[in-house]
């Protein structure tokens, strides 16, 4: 890629991915119906290009309208990033008093992974800004993040897993008694500006609910709405924002004749943001509507390269429609940026056998950004019906055996009968060696039976194989393998 690997970044981003994840989980069992209206805010997939997009919080609610923040904290608390002075980068840019933040812990598991017990802690905009007053500001974050500062209103989250066994009045103060899991008792005086959160009987995990804090209220989890919300009356109000959430979720709900004729109005319309008729054709897609040569031109004529990564990324999204050919024609133009040609790759639906033949010839790309996220994507999505059309590619090109050699090493899937037949069959030399050398990269266990089942020297092959067995020592740099197993990790 254009910077250099940093992986406490991917490591920060997949928290804030995993606990978007479980919000909308459990608002969904609410009677929610959530919908991504920031574009890749349960991924953590990295790209170099700045999409400038419009501030627009990361969730929406189908049937109630209402959008929700999600702040996913390793050590949670009642904070938002706020930039007072730059009214784009307030802490509720893009959301409205009714609407909600949704704070929830993240934790690291036994396996490295993070992961989360799925608490919410719900709290209205109009709610938080009522105390904005009392909150504390921290000092300036770095240059990069716009001097931006964490904004904290007071709470109060125990340490420990507990039952609330009561909640007592003393004077103007309130006494919360709380049970912890080994049956020891603990009491917190929760002052008379402050509000409890909790009720008599209710267990939660250790770090996962804030208990007590300076906020009015939490917000209600559940979507009691009769009627649904007429998102088709937002195309007209004035904040950019608005207009271009109803227009995102007119693509999600069932299709309704005038919010295409609205949609169609919306694209057609040259003094219209153009990040809105981008979503704009994306709906009508959705829709139904055949949309497709308009879609392209208006995204691909745009001189803007954010633009073109955008229609990517939105393609990436239709899963459920004929995007293919798109996007190898995207990935095989050479006078596109190395980044838009892999975000094309990256985008591709590989689930079928076929797509998955396409993306092999961009492994082999002289572009390093290119050929890497093909291998990775071939990697994530291998099956084994592939194995030939990989063993194929061995040849006297030693770069283009390397990569093979990955591929295959490094997917349990592949097919390994096939491979160690193809080791037999192989006369030249070079090739021989190198299907043996990926026979070498796998684990033993995987290859000792097929071995014995095709070869009648086996016993010799495997006396070859086992200093490579035991050492497993990878032909590509550690640089380049960093690199894959970094995109890899992204989803």
């Amino acid at each position: 890629m254009a910077f250099k690997e940093d992986w406490s970044f991917l490591d920060k981003i997949t928290m804030g991915a995993v606990g978007t994840e479980k919000v909308i989980e459990q608002l969904n069992k609410q009677g929610h119906n959530i919908i991504e209206l920031e574009r890749y805010c349960t991924s953590n997939k990295i790209w170099s290009t700045k999409i400038k997009r419009l501030r627009i919080p990361d969730l929406l609610c189908l049937n109630c309208g209402k959008r929700i923040e999600s702040r996913a904290k390793s050590k949670l608390g009642i904070i938002m990033s706020d930039a007072a002075t730059n009214p784009d980068r307030r802490w509720f840019a893009g959301l409205r008093d009714n609407d909600m933040v949704a704070f929830i812990q993240c934790y690291k598991d036994i396996s490295g992974k993070w992961n989360s017990d799925g608490v919410i802690n719900l709290f209205s905009v109009g709610s938080l800004k009522s105390k904005e007053n009392q909150t504390q500001l921290s000092a300036p974050k770095s240059v990069n993040e716009g001097a931006e500062r964490d904004r904290t209103w007071k709470s109060y989250v125990p340490s420990f897993e507990f039952t609330v066994d009561a909640i007592e009045q003393e004077g103007e103060n309130r006494r919360l008694r709380l049970i912890k899991s080994d049956g020891r008792r603990q009491s917190k005086l929760i002052s008379g500006n402050e509000y409890i959160y909790v009720k008599c009987g209710e267990s939660y995990p250790a770090n996962s609910k804030i208990v007590s804090g300076i906020v009015p209220m939490e917000a209600d989890y559940s979507c009691t709405t009769e009627e649904k919300y007429n998102f088709i009356k937002d195309l007209e109000a004035p904040e950019k924002e608005t207009v271009y959430t109803a227009v995102k979720a007119l693509g999600f709900l069932e299709r309704n004749e005038h919010a295409v004729y609205e949609l169609k109005r919306i694209v057609s319309n040259p003094h219209i943001d153009k990040r809105i008729r981008l979503e704009g054709y994306s709906s009508l897609l959705r829709l139904g509507e055949n949309v497709w040569d308009e879609f392209e031109s208006f995204a691909l004529s745009s001189e803007e390269k954010e633009m073109r990564m955008e229609f990517v990324l939105i393609l990436g999204e239709l899963t459920n429609l004929p995007t293919t050919d798109i996007l190898i024609k995207i990935a095989r133009e050479a006078s596109y940026d190395s980044e838009l040609r892999a975000a094309a790759i990256w985008s591709l639906n590989a689930s079928s056998i076929e797509t998955q033949k396409l993306i092999i010839d961009f492994c082999f790309n002289q572009d390093e950004v290119i050929a890497n996220h093909a291998i990775a994507k071939l990697e994530k999505n291998f099956q084994p019906s592939l194995t030939p059309f990989i063993l194929q590619r061995f040849g006297d090109n030693n770069i283009i055996n390397a990569i093979c050699s990955r591929i295959l090493s490094v997917c349990e899937n592949s097919d390994e009968d096939e491979i160690v037949q193809a080791y037999l069959r192989a006369t030249d030399t070079g090739v021989k060696n190198w299907i043996l050398f990926t026979i070498g990269l796998s684990r033993r266990d995987r290859y000792e039976q097929p071995l014995k089942k095709y070869d009648e020297n086996y016993k010799e092959t495997i006396s070859k194989l086992t200093l490579i067995w035991d050492y497993q020592s990878l032909f590509l740099d550690n640089t380049r393998i960093d690199a894959i197993d970094f995109i890899k990790m992204q989803k």
